[in-house]
């Protein structure tokens, strides 16, 4: 039976907070110290673990984006923090590519510097390569923000924040060159708009400080000025609080102490320009077009304080993770914008003494699943339901977020799976009865583990997880020894030890420890357990306990008294040592007389049954034996063994008598300072405290040391299992051999920068190693870990090429195939998207987007099919249109109608917010640019006749009225057209964009904006104003813009071209690019459906597939030129994607 298992799962440390993450192909990665455990989150299995050389534990842990676009088994890398050094690691090689040093100058750690955050940019600049993301941003405790490329290990970009006290960065998921940080009293935001141009940055930079007085205020600070304005952030907080409070006794004061200090700022991941920032018991939404905050969640009476929020990029949702564990999940309400409403919650976490909640990740495919993760090495796995559902139905069950939300579905969440932990605390381990030709039909890899709080756990390494756990005493367990795979002993003593004093014969004083021992024999099947030495005083403790091969005997031996025989049949003393014989400390029983005189019943013999004389046998239960299990006569059983004095013994034992042992042992005195024994066939091994290794040859009489390692004393010998296997385990403090006994070599060897405390063979090819970080890890013989992780969704498929395999799916949904091959995938989730496509998704597109979002191994081609599925659907009620949610609230590629309606709610919103007059002035200048000039007006008439704005704003009030009334080709239009232009040429670029506006000349005012680069607002006033012709225009300029060598951003572009249906600009775009089979069956639609047209002679018919062969043959009849050379690179280059892939 195969060991799974590679690391088993202990107790994490502090520095480990928040580092969990969950990456698109189904893997969560944490932190444990200084180990890296890799879990497949379909099984809850550690599947890889990955340790870092240094003994500082992780404190922060990423994965890159998964970027698959072009013919290369890539995984995403993992980035690893630890002090001020980064690890990327390459997790399917099991090997680290690099580190990151901030001092180049000598590739060391700078004392005191600590990383406090990391994060992998989104995507990449450039689609001409393969686009898997390698740019970092790290944050350093020394305040110096540092850009990382990991591809070549270079700094990209560095910046120094002086004077200024950060904690964290959060990037925007809509544009990922601005960022965000939060300081101790403030927020400090940073645009990078060319990496390049240091002076580009500096202009885009804008600081508001948290003010800590009573008045709540935040203050900004802008580069242009050294003036600062301030604005109160919480007002419609405290609002509110007045209202829902005014009969309550609670000071003003004692409520604003509920805000304490915001602990996590996180952008919208959903809507533009929105960031939450958290507090212990608030969530506040700040609008960063306004500044102002426009919204709050406060945690429920019977919920704890937020400990962290996770914002989802499907719908208007965030998780938030409360600190005993629970998670709440708030939803916007259809009441109000902005307003969240609590539906759905966990139930509270029952968490164990000194255990506390360390993180939060959530599936970044379905956002449905989430894990969170326990400081005692739990990692706890949710699923989002809706509560009508059938979880038998998979046919009717959804997958995604955005499904749930769009259904208007009642949500419920379901602790669904766990991976378990051993003891947070110190513990001994023992592993399972090996593997035998009796046992092997049932045999289990076992691992017994008990802690200092008296709790067994057995782990099962081919399940790789937690079986059974029992709470056996109150007493630390000081041992283990396993009878059979059902059945164990355990012994444990008291901590309130007894010193007591005799006088020796000499004299002198003799003192001696004494405690209270218990040895509890436990039944694994029922729980039950005895304790076969009841009504013991306090004695000199057990050192070690060791059964007979046979499982008849069993010998205890102590620290300062002799040792003590069983009979483990019924628990009945044998023998107990007089205390004047010498006192034992190893002790071996050996295998020898294991062939003489074996009883068995006739049956057996009937079968030709054989016992291995070289493998233990699993006998029965001591106390309850069945009348179907083997029976073995008591027969005489042998043990050597040494005492503390170096004197070698050899005993017999048969019934109730105690013989001297017929094995004949070195002389005394040849070996001295023996720690540890072990015997296999006619050897028996010897290690000693100054590293000395012998062999003993019972049949010659011949010693021979055959291994010398000086100054290092041998804590362990250990020989593998199976009869032929004469391989050998030998454990020092922080070094592991394997020797071949017979060939006398070292086969091989294993260093460790932390104490090595236990080692056993859990197999003959698998060894578990113990260290003194309490981590349990498991090694071949050659001492790696070499198991290749692979993604979980296509456990059933023998390829495992990432790209293959995406490929493959998409060209059987092109030819309209079943994809069959995955029906027997454990996934359920996967049978779900399955059945989608195979049932319910008739639109080919709209497979496409579905497999796509399911995958997630590009984010840009699920956009790409999500918009074009959303582009071509002719619902009429348009916030219900398919992937309508994945496009984000107010995204720039929705449809005109769509955009303007919810901009227009939007700047409604901000009407009754808005408070200040800088921000109703920011509000004032949108409501004229979107033509609503009689909220304009009433805006400008309420202004306050304190305002330093009273007049100018007067006077625009009475020219908005005044153009209202006039002709519209009045020579007042041309005056005001002509003072735009000198607004606009001497700087004040919305003074006269504004004028444009209101006399109608939209267009020409998108065209100034441009030119002064502000492409957004020129977007956004096109998608308000003007008519589809002339927001082509605009947009098809922005999108030359964003294809220049300078900007780069040719994903954004297609996208841009793909809104505005211009198929060709975005053809040209993608036939230059790797997505090579994305563009040829974006090609394949569009010629179908009569999108684009090639010419009468080139017409395909919706109902055909596209003949490649007989589109190159008609290439010359294709008038267009440009067209021409699109088509023709598509179908070059679709031609060698299929040869590549054997299509």
């Amino acid at each position: 039976m195969e060991i799974n298992t590679q690391s088993i799962t202990n107790s994490l440390d502090y520095l480990n907070k928040f580092c969990i993450d969950w990456n698109h192909l189904g893997c969560i990665a944490f932190a444990s110290s200084n180990n890296i455990n890799i879990v497949d989150s379909n099984t809850m299995k550690v599947v890889k673990t990955l340790t870092i050389t240094r003994s500082a534990p992780i404190c922060k842990l990423k994965w890159s984006m998964a970027n698959l676009n072009s013919n290369y088994n890539i995984y995403p890398y993992l980035a690893s923090a630890s002090d001020d050094i980064i690890s990327i690691w390459d997790v399917n090689e099991s090997k680290m590519t690099m580190e990151l040093f901030p001092n180049e100058s000598n590739n060391l750690s700078i004392p005191n510097n600590k990383i406090i955050d990391m994060k992998w940019l989104a995507t990449g600049p450039s689609l001409t390569k393969n686009n898997n993301s390698n740019t970092l941003i790290a944050l350093y405790s020394n305040s110096k923000l540092i850009i990382w490329n990991t591809q070549n290990s270079t700094k990209t970009w560095t910046k120094t924040f002086n004077d200024q006290k950060l904690i964290s960065f959060t990037i925007d998921p809509h544009d990922f060159l601005k960022l965000a940080f939060l300081g101790s009293n403030f927020l400090y935001f940073l645009k990078l708009e060319n990496l390049n141009d240091s002076n580009m940055i500096e202009k885009s930079q804008r600081k508001f400080y948290l003010a800590s007085n009573d008045s709540s205020t935040l203050t900004e600070t802008s580069l242009d000025s050294k003036k600062s304005s301030t604005v109160n952030i919480f007002t419609s907080y405290w609002n509110i609080m007045k209202q829902s409070d005014s009969k309550s006794s609670q000071t003003s004061t004692q409520q604003k102490q509920l805000l304490k200090e915001c602990f996590q700022i996180e952008y919208h991941s959903f809507v533009r320009n929105l960031i939450f920032l958290v507090y212990p018991r608030e969530i506040f939404i700040f609008d960063l077009t306004v500044n102002q905050t426009i919204s709050f969640v406060q945690a429920d009476k019977i919920f704890s304080p937020f400990l962290q929020i996770y914002s989802c990029s499907q719908a208007d949702v965030f998780y938030a993770l409360h600190e005993n564990g629970s998670v709440s999940v708030h939803s916007r309400s259809e009441s109000g914008l902005f307003q969240y409403n609590l539906v759905a919650y966990s139930d509270q976490k029952r968490l164990a003494k000194n255990s506390n909640v360390f993180g939060l990740t959530v599936c970044p495919n379905t956002e449905r699943f989430f894990s969170v993760l326990l400081s005692d090495g739990r990692v706890l796995k949710y699923e989002l339901f809706n509560k009508k559902s059938r979880r038998n139905n998979l046919e009717k069950e959804f997958l995604f977020l955005y499904e749930f939300i769009s259904n208007k579905c009642n949500l419920k969440l379901m602790l669904t799976s766990m991976l378990d932990s051993v003891p947070s605390s110190s513990f001994v381990i023992k592993m399972g009865p090996r593997l035998t030709r009796k046992n092997c039909k049932f045999w289990q890899p076992l691992l017994a583990i008990g802690d200092t709080s008296g709790f067994l756990s057995i782990f099962n390494l081919n399940k790789n997880q937690v079986v059974r756990k029992l709470t056996l005493t109150t007493y630390p367990i000081i041992g283990i020894e396993w009878v059979n795979l059902h059945s164990i002993i355990c012994w444990s003593q008291n901590t309130n030890t007894i010193i007591s004093s005799q006088d020796n014969l000499s004299g002198s004083q003799n003192k001696q420890v004494l405690v209270k021992n218990e040895i509890l024999y436990t039944d694994l099947r029922t729980g039950e357990f005895v304790n076969f030495r009841p009504g013991t005083r306090e004695e000199s403790p057990i050192i070690s306990v060791k059964i007979s091969y046979l499982r008849q005997y069993l010998v205890i031996l102590f620290k300062e008294h002799p040792l003590e025989i069983w009979d483990l049949k019924n628990f009945s003393l044998i023998k107990k040592i007089s205390k004047k014989s010498p006192i034992i400390s190893i002790l071996e029983w050996c295998p020898h007389d294991f062939n003489k005189k074996i009883d068995t019943k006739p049956a057996l013999e009937s079968k030709n049954v054989q016992i291995d004389s070289a493998l233990p046998i699993d006998v029965t239960d001591p106390i309850k034996t069945s009348d179907k299990e083997i029976h073995i006569s008591e027969q005489k059983e042998s043990f050597i063994c040494i005492d503390t004095t170096n004197l070698m013994y050899s005993f017999s034992v048969e019934c109730n008598h105690i013989k001297d042992g017929a094995i004949q042992l070195p002389e005394d005195g040849y070996l001295v300072n023996i720690t540890c024994v072990d015997l296999k066939k006619d050897l028996v091994l010897f290690g000693d405290m100054d590293g000395g290794l012998s062999r003993w040859n019972i049949k010659t009489k011949n010693l021979k040391t055959i291994h010398q390692k000086r100054g290092l004393e041998i804590k362990k010998v250990k020989f593998a299992p199976g009869k032929e296997n004469m391989l050998l385990l030998v454990q020092f403090n922080e070094t592991l051999h394997i020797i071949d006994v017979t060939n006398l070599y070292i086969f091989s060897e294993f260093k460790s920068k932390v104490k090595i405390l236990d080692s056993y063979w859990c197999s003959s090819d698998k060894v578990l190693v113990y260290f003194s970080d309490l981590s349990i890890r498991v090694y071949d013989v050659n001492f790696t870990q070499a198991a290749e992780i692979g993604p979980n969704l296509f456990k059933s498929s023998q390829e495992t090429n990432l790209f293959k395999i995406k490929s493959n799916m998409f060209e059987k949904l092109k030819k309209n195939k079943q994809l069959n091959e995955f029906e027997k995938d454990e996934n359920d989730n996967f049978k779900i998207l399955i059945n989608k496509l195979n049932l319910d998704l008739k639109d080919k597109i709209d497979q496409y987007a579905s497999l796509s979002a399911f995958l997630n191994l590009n984010s840009f081609e699920t956009r790409f099919w999500c918009l074009f599925s959303y582009l071509l659907d002719k619902n009429e009620n348009l916030p219900m249109r398919k992937f309508r949610l994945l496009l984000k609230h107010n995204s720039m590629l929705l449809n005109s109608k769509e955009y303007r309606a919810s901009e227009i709610e939007l700047m409604n919103f901000y009407k009754e917010k808005l408070e200040t007059n800088q921000q109703l002035i920011y509000i004032l200048k949108d409501f004229l640019l979107s033509n609503q000039l009689d909220a304009a007006f009433n805006f400008l008439m309420d202004t306050e006749s304190t305002s330093d704005a009273f007049t100018n704003n007067l006077t625009k009030a009475c020219l908005i009225s005044s153009l209202k009334n006039s002709n519209e080709n009045s020579q007042t239009k041309t005056s005001i057209k002509l003072v735009a232009t000198n607004l606009i040429a001497n700087g004040k670029i919305y003074d006269g964009v504004e004028l444009l506006c209101m006399i109608g000349l939209v267009f020409d005012a998108c065209r100034y904006l441009q030119d002064n680069n502000e492409w957004e607002k020129a977007a956004w006033l096109a998608k308000i104003r003007l008519n589809e012709d002339e927001q082509n225009d605009v947009i098809n300029r922005w999108c030359e813009f964003l294809c220049s060598n300078q900007i780069n951003r040719k994903e954004m572009a297609i996208l841009l071209y793909l809104s505005c249906k211009s198929y060709w600009k975005a053809l040209g775009l993608l036939a230059d690019t790797n997505y090579i089979q994305l563009t040829y069956l974006f090609f394949e639609f569009l010629l179908q459906h009569n999108l684009i047209d090639l010419g009468q002679e080139v017409k395909v018919s919706s109902t055909q597939q596209v003949n490649e062969s007989l589109l190159n043959n008609k290439l010359d009849l294709i008038q267009n030129q440009h067209h021409r050379e699109i088509t023709k690179k598509i179908l070059n280059n679709y031609a060698d994607f299929k040869k590549l892939l054997n299509f």
